[in-house]
C-alpha cells in the first residue's frame, strides 16, 4: 500500500532542520545585539573621554585668561576688606564689652 501522508521519520527530520534554523537565527539576533551593545558602548566611552578632554583644556584656558586673573584679584580684595572690617568690629565690640562689663 502506497501512503501519501509523510512518514514520521520525514515529519522529525523536517521539524529538527526548522529547530536547527530558528536557532541560528536566535543565535544571530543575540549577536547583533551584542556588537550594538559593544558599538553603543564605545562610541559613549568615546564621548565621555572626548568631553572630559574639552573640559581639561577649556578649564586650563579659563584659568590662563585676563579675566580670570583680575576676578581671581577682585574676590581676593574682596574677601581682605570683609576680614578688615570683621576684625575692627570684633575688635570695637571686645572694647564695648570689656568697658560695659566694668561699668555694670
Amino acid at each position: 500500500m502506497h501512503c501519501i501522508l509523510p512518514t514520521i521519520d520525514y515529519i522529525w527530520s523536517k521539524l529538527q532542520v526548522l529547530i536547527r534554523l530558528n536557532r541560528k537565527m536566535e543565535q544571530d539576533e543575540n549577536k547583533e545585539t551584542e556588537k550594538k551593545t559593544q558599538t553603543n558602548q564605545g562610541k559613549t566611552e568615546g564621548w565621555i573621554e572626548k568631553t572630559e578632554k574639552f573640559i581639561d583644556e577649556t578649564a586650563e584656558k579659563i584659568h590662563e585668561s585676563n579675566a580670570y586673573r583680575k576676578a581671581d584679584k577682585a574676590a581676593e580684595k574682596a574677601v581682605k576688606k570683609i576680614f578688615r572690617k570683621a576684625g575692627k568690629f570684633w575688635g570695637k565690640s571686645g572694647r564695648y564689652f570689656k568697658n560695659h562689663g566694668e561699668r555694670g
